[in-house]
């Protein structure tokens, strides 16, 4: 145990003796055991003991992020992003909303897009968005072009005379 601990828990320990035994208040331990602590930090470390009876502190809670959207809402946030990979943030809430009914915020679906597949996000960066819809662009182009292509060729039969057919 480093110094430093055997410190705070020996400040805890008078602290808690204080209180319980002497009748002290918080200000008044502050004042006479730990004035580096503020009367607030006092006030939890005995709230803690009453919860715990024990000495140590209360280990923080894990902030292990937990998954905000189902597989289903995964799924179709998956689907709108395969059909159009450049849209906003914002266009993507409002489109779970709209058509799934779900209710998230503009970070969580920043998160579950990028959070590894194992962690239960779609495992997509950036770049790969980028792709995505540098690829969509270009197939779109091509399309029209082809549309543009076979609608001159329509137009120019159309008005050619018999004798070119």
């Amino acid at each position: 145990m480093a110094a430093g601990d055997r410190c705070i828990k020996r400040i805890r320990k008078a602290a808690y003796s204080l209180y319980f035994d002497l009748g002290y208040n918080a200000m008044q331990i502050q004042r006479e055991v730990c004035p580096t602590f503020s009367i607030r930090t006092v006030k939890r470390m005995i709230k803690e003991f009453e919860e715990t009876f024990t000495w140590q502190p209360k280990k923080a809670a894990s902030r292990a992020s937990q998954r905000v959207l189902c597989s289903k809402s995964l799924d179709a946030l998956s689907e709108m992003l395969t059909g159009d990979p450049t849209l906003y943030l914002s266009q993507l809430k409002k489109a779970l909303w709209d058509d799934y009914g779900v209710k998230v915020s503009i970070a969580s679906i920043c998160r579950a897009i990028h959070l590894p597949v194992k962690q239960g996000g779609l495992g997509l960066s950036l770049q790969k968005l980028e792709k995505r819809a540098m690829q969509r662009n270009m197939k779109e182009r091509m399309e029209w072009i082809d549309r543009i292509k076979t609608h001159k060729a329509t137009k120019s039969n159309a008005h050619s005379p018999a004798l070119f057919h």
